[in-house]
C-alpha cells in the first residue's frame, strides 16, 4: 500500500471524526484486554484520537486500532489496582519515526517514564509491520494508573495501537486465574475479524448463552494474555463431522513466536442436534514464560461448526483431575524429521507431585495411535482395575508409529509404496525415534519414573514386534515387555516376501533385529516377558511365539506364554486387554 493510498483511507476514515473525552471506563478487576474498538476500557485520554477499522489484513487481522488525528503528542490512561505487566501491540508503516513510551503513577497526578522493550518487528503486509511492547524489568509496586504516549512522525497514520493487556499483581497466596465466557471481547488480547459472538440457541449447547465462532471458513483465532500463565481448559463445540484435531492450541513468551500446545481432550458429549461438547485441557504445565494463549480453529466443513464456549486460564502448575485423561498431541521427531502423534493416558488424581511407571503400546501394521485407546478400552480397563486396587496407577503412552515394525530402516524417512500409505512399509529411524525423542519427551513432559525397572513396553501383532525388538535391543532402558499376536516371524509365509525381505534382507540384519535371535545372544537378565497368541491366528503367529518362549525359557528368562482360543481379530484383542495390563501394573509382577 502506497503512502499516498494510506492518507487517502485514513482521511475518509477521519470524515466521522470523534473526539473522545476524559472519561472512567469499567473493567475486570484483575485485567484488561483492550482491542481498541471503542474508549470503554479507557480512563481518559486526550483529545486527538480516533478508531480506525479500514484494511484489517494490514494489521494482522486487528480489526479496530487507535490512531492520532494529527502528529501532536497525545496519550491514552488505564486505571488498573496493583498493575504488575503490560502487553501493547503496535503496528506502524516502514520509515515511520513515531516515538511511544509509557508511564506509571500512583493518583494519576505525577508520573514516572517505565522502561519499555519490544520483540522482534514482524512484516505483515503492504509495507506494514508489528511489534509488541512490555516493560524492561519488573513495574514498582503501587502503580495504579499507565500512560501510553505517542508523538512525532510526519503522518499521523504511521503507527497505530493494535491491542493493549495490562495485568494486576496476584494475591501471593493464590494462584491467579482467567476465565471468558464468550459473551464479549474484554477478556481477550485480540481476535481474527471473523471471530464473532454467537447468542443463538444456548439450549444446542448445555445451556451456554454465548459462544466465539467464526463467521467464514477461513482460520480465525482468539489470543489470550497471562503473565505466567501455566494451564488451560476450554468447552469447545463441534457440529456433526467438524474435524476435533482443526482446534490447536499454542503458546508464546512474546506473541510473535508461537508453539503448540500439548492438550488432553474428553470424549465428545452429545447435547442436541447433532452438536457435541469437547472439553480440551493443557497436557502438561506451559513453558516457563508463556504469556499469551492462542485458540485457533482451522476447519474448513463451516465455519459456524466449531465453537469456543468457555475457557480458563490459570497461573497455578498443578492441576490434579479426579478422572483419568487421555492427552492426544503430536512432538517433533529428529530421527524422522516429521511430526509424530501419540495418546498419553494419565491415572486418575495424576499429579506432578508423585511418580508413576511408563508403559508404552505399539499398534499393529495399518493401525495408528488411537487404536488401543479408541478400539481396545484401554482407558476403561486400566480404570476399572484401578478402582478394583489390581494395578499400580501408571502412564501408558499410545504412539504412531506407521507401518515401521519399529527399526532403523534406513537413514531417510520415506514410504516403500507412497501411491499407499496404508499398505506400504515405512523407512526411516523408527528405533531412534523411540529411544532419542519419544521416551525423552515424556520423561521431561510428565511425572515418570525414569528408570529401566519402572519402564515397559508391549503391542499387538506389529506392534508386538516393535515391543520385543525395542526390549531385547535396550535391556538397559526397559524391565518388562509383553506382546499379545506379537509377529515373531519365521519365513513361512505369514509375512509377504516382500514384507519378510525388508525386514530380514540378509542374515546378519535378521540375526540384528529378529526378537528369536535377539532372545538368544543379547543379556535379558531379570527381564519379563509376556506372550499370548489366537490358537486361530490366521498368520500363524503363535508358531514364532511358542518358539520364543521356548528358548526364554532355555534361558532361565521370566516368561509367560499363553495360546488362547481366538484368531488375529479385534476380538481376541479387546479379550486379552486385561490380561496385559495385569502383568506390567499388577502387584504380583
Amino acid at each position: 500500500m502506497s503512502k499516498k493510498y494510506a492518507s487517502r483511507t485514513i482521511l475518509a476514515f477521519l470524515i466521522g471524526l470523534l473526539m473522545i473525552p476524559s472519561v472512567s471506563a469499567s473493567a475486570a478487576t484483575d485485567q484488561i484486554n483492550d482491542e481498541f474498538a471503542n474508549s470503554d476500557l479507557l480512563y481518559s485520554s486526550t483529545a486527538g484520537w480516533t478508531f480506525d477499522g479500514s484494511n484489517p489484513a494490514y494489521f494482522s487481522g486487528d480489526s479496530t486500532r487507535m490512531v492520532r488525528t494529527s502528529t501532536a503528542t497525545e496519550s491514552i490512561v488505564y486505571h488498573l489496582s496493583d498493575i504488575q505487566s503490560y502487553a501493547v501491540r503496535v503496528h506502524y508503516f516502514i520509515g515511520a519515526t513515531a516515538e511511544i513510551k509509557f508511564y506509571g503513577s500512583g493518583d494519576a497526578a505525577e508520573w514516572t517514564e517505565i522502561s519499555s522493550v519490544h520483540d522482534q518487528a514482524t512484516a505483515v503486509s503492504n509495507g506494514w509491520y508489528k511489534t509488541t511492547y512490555s516493560p524492561a524489568a519488573a513495574i514498582p509496586a503501587g502503580i495504579h494508573y499507565l500512560k501510553i504516549e505517542v508523538s512525532g512522525d510526519t503522518s499521523e497514520w504511521a503507527l497505530q495501537l493494535g491491542a493493549a493487556a495490562i495485568t494486576k499483581q496476584p494475591d501471593a497466596n493464590e494462584p491467579d486465574s482467567m476465565t471468558d465466557s464468550a459473551d464479549d471481547w474484554s477478556r481477550s488480547y485480540s481476535h481474527s475479524s471473523n471471530m464473532v459472538i454467537d447468542m443463538s440457541n444456548p439450549e444446542y449447547f448445555n445451556g451456554d448463552q454465548s459462544r466465539f465462532t467464526r463467521s467464514s471458513t477461513a482460520a480465525g483465532e482468539v489470543v489470550y494474555f497471562m503473565e505466567s500463565l501455566s494451564q488451560f481448559k476450554a468447552k469447545v463445540y463441534l457440529f456433526g463431522e467438524a474435524d476435533v484435531d482443526k482446534v490447536k492450541f499454542y503458546s508464546s513468551a512474546d506473541g510473535t513466536s508461537w508453539g503448540l500446545a500439548g492438550t488432553s481432550r474428553s470424549n465428545p458429549q452429545p447435547t442436541l442436534y447433532g452438536w457435541n461438547l469437547m472439553e480440551y485441557r493443557s497436557a502438561s504445565s506451559l513453558p516457563s514464560g508463556t504469556k499469551y494463549l492462542k485458540v485457533e480453529f482451522t476447519d474448513s466443513t463451516d465455519g459456524w461448526a466449531t465453537q469456543l464456549g468457555e475457557i480458563t486460564l490459570s497461573t497455578d502448575s498443578e492441576v490434579v483431575n479426579p478422572d483419568s485423561e487421555i492427552q492426544s498431541l503430536a512432538i517433533n521427531s529428529a530421527a524422522l524429521g516429521k511430526e509424530m502423534r501419540l495418546n498419553v493416558y494419565l491415572p486418575p488424581g495424576y499429579s506432578a507431585n508423585q511418580s508413576y511407571p511408563t508403559l508404552y503400546l505399539f499398534h499393529g501394521f495399518q493401525g495408528n495411535e488411537n487404536g488401543w485407546i479408541n478400539g481396545l478400552q484401554v482407558r476403561e480397563t486400566a480404570d476399572a482395575l484401578l478402582s478394583q486396587g489390581l494395578i499400580s496407577p501408571m502412564i501408558i503412552i499410545s504412539p504412531q508409529m506407521d507401518n515401521s515394525f519399529g527399526i532403523n530402516s534406513a537413514a531417510e524417512y520415506s514410504l516403500e509404496n507412497p501411491s499407499d500409505p496404508v499398505n506400504s512399509l515405512y523407512n526411516g529411524r523408527y528405533e531412534d525415534y523411540i529411544f532419542q525423542d519419544l521416551i525423552p519427551y515424556i520423561d521431561s513432559h510428565y511425572s515418570t519414573i525414569a528408570t529401566k525397572e519402572s519402564r515397559y513396553v508391549g503391542g499387538l501383532s506389529m506392534g508386538g514386534f516393535i515391543a520385543l525388538h525395542s526390549a531385547f535391543t535396550h535391556p538397559d532402558m526397559i524391565s518388562k515387555v509383553g506382546g499379545t499376536s506379537a509377529a515373531v516371524v519365521i519365513n513361512d509365509g505369514s509375512l509377504t516376501q516382500q514384507q519378510y525381505s525388508w525386514l530380514y534382507p540378509d542374515e546378519a540384519t535378521r540375526l540384528a533385529r529378529d526378537p528369536l535371535a535377539l532372545a538368544q545372544s543379547q543379556d535379558l537378565a531379570g527381564m519379563k516377558v509376556y506372550l499370548d497368541c489366537g490358537s486361530s491366528d490366521s498368520y500363524h503367529f503363535y508358531r514364532g511365539n511358542e518358539q520364543l518362549a521356548q528358548i526364554l525359557d532355555q534361558r532361565g528368562i521370566s516368561n509367560e506364554y499363553h495360546l488362547y482360543p481366538g484368531g488375529h481379530t479385534y476380538e481376541y484383542w479387546l479379550s486379552n486387554v486385561r490380561a496385559l495390563l495385569l502383568f506390567f501394573g499388577g502387584s504380583s509382577t
